[in-house]
């Protein structure tokens, strides 16, 4: 038996380096014993078979000619390892892509005013976002949309108030841009933007600190509150263009309350148009004029000075409500019968024509209700 190779590994048994190969399975050439085989393991070859177990030009195999037993070494295909070193590339190119994106949300959250609370669940948001859409975005204005999108979200399930306009002032984006994002993120992962009381609340109150109302500042938020409840059962606002609602509704409250405030500031804050604050502000007042104008008193009202009356329709509102049906019905009805009796009494009075003998003589149209007088 050939001598043992310095590289050969000893016997598990007797310790002996005299290994052969017997029937393709390595085992001592001292003790006889079967050594363990492991796919991972080194492999051995007999030096009669050294031919055979030579490694192939090329292949990356390394071999001792000189001893009994050569060392094959099976390297990984240079595809394999390419494709490797290209997900590492790939993974290092998304971990920078996500600091970028963490990164953006910090300096929106920050330009908008908001607490840091909301960057967390808006990084969660947009990493599931990101592995559902199998993409992360680098920068421009995707990840603008993305990173907008992702922050009124959370922002709106924490109710902290904040509107569509407002993202997209801060971000530089057009609003539409931002609503088809919001649109594909609320898709994909299954959430919603919430317009709740606790939302409604909070944007009342950004407002508030915004021009400095310290004084009657509760007051003049639950009023606009309830503007913004009546308005919603008068139709006015089906969610979408929800900050001119409440931007209207905080105006009106506020001249109820004797304060005079700017709309463009109000406008400006919100990064929304004065004019459809505006045009908000004179459809609540027509829809509150249509709401008393059934009481005894509602000749006195108009959209001149609703806001005097305001606050009595904010505090029965429950009362008017199921009551302004019914009393227009009555106004109806009271019309339709005056209308009648206005014709019969024409009827009555119908003018008479002389005739040449200077005897005045009813129509024929009258004649029928000459024996009434």
């Amino acid at each position: 038996m050939a001598g043992a190779s310095p590289d050969a590994e000893s016997c598990d048994q007797c310790g002996s380096r005299a290994l052969s190969e017997q029937l393709g399975v390595p085992s001592c050439g001292q003790c006889g014993a079967v050594q363990s085989f492991d796919s991972q393991r080194l492999a051995y070859a007999h030096h009669g078979q050294r031919q055979m177990a030579s490694p192939l030009p090329g292949s990356g195999a390394t071999a001792s000619s000189s001893s009994s037993c050569q060392l094959i070494q099976v390297q990984a295909p240079l595809s394999v390892i390419r494709l490797s070193r290209e997900l590492q590339v790939v993974d290092g190119a998304r971990s920078h892509r996500i600091q970028r994106c963490r990164a953006a949300i910090s300096l929106v959250t920050n330009a908008a005013g908001l607490s840091s609370s909301v960057q967390e669940p808006a990084q969660a948001l947009l990493l599931d976002y990101c592995q559902r859409a199998a993409s992360v975005p680098g920068k421009g204005p995707r990840l603008k949309r993305l990173v907008s999108a992702c922050i009124l979200i959370a922002s709106s399930r924490q109710g902290m108030g904040l509107t569509i306009h407002e993202v997209a002032c801060h971000a530089r984006l057009r609003v539409i841009e931002v609503q088809k994002m919001i649109w594909k993120v609320c898709k994909a992962c299954g959430v919603r933007v919430l317009r709740d009381r606790k939302n409604l609340d909070s944007l009342l109150l950004r407002i508030c600190q915004h021009l400095n109302l310290n004084t009657q500042r509760g007051a003049v938020c639950s009023a606009a509150s309830q503007l913004v409840h009546i308005a919603c059962k008068g139709w006015l606002s089906t969610g979408r263009m929800w900050s001119f609602l409440v931007s209207a509704a905080f105006l009106l409250a506020a001249r109820a309350y004797h304060y005079s405030v700017d709309v463009e500031d109000v406008a400006r804050m919100l990064g929304i148009n004065a004019s459809t604050i505006e045009v908000r502000i004179r459809e609540i007042k027509t829809l509150l004029v249509s709401l008393l104008r059934f009481l005894p008193w509602g000749h006195m009202v108009s959209t001149k000075n609703v806001h005097v009356y305001l606050l009595f329709a904010v505090d029965f509102f429950e009362i008017l409500e199921p009551v302004a049906p019914m009393l227009r019905r009555q106004q109806l009805e009271m019309e339709a019968s005056g209308q009648d009796a206005e014709s019969s009494l024409a009827k009555r009075r119908r003018v008479t024509m002389p005739n040449e003998s200077g005897t005045d003589v009813l129509s024929d149209s009258a004649a029928p209700l000459a024996g009434d007088s």
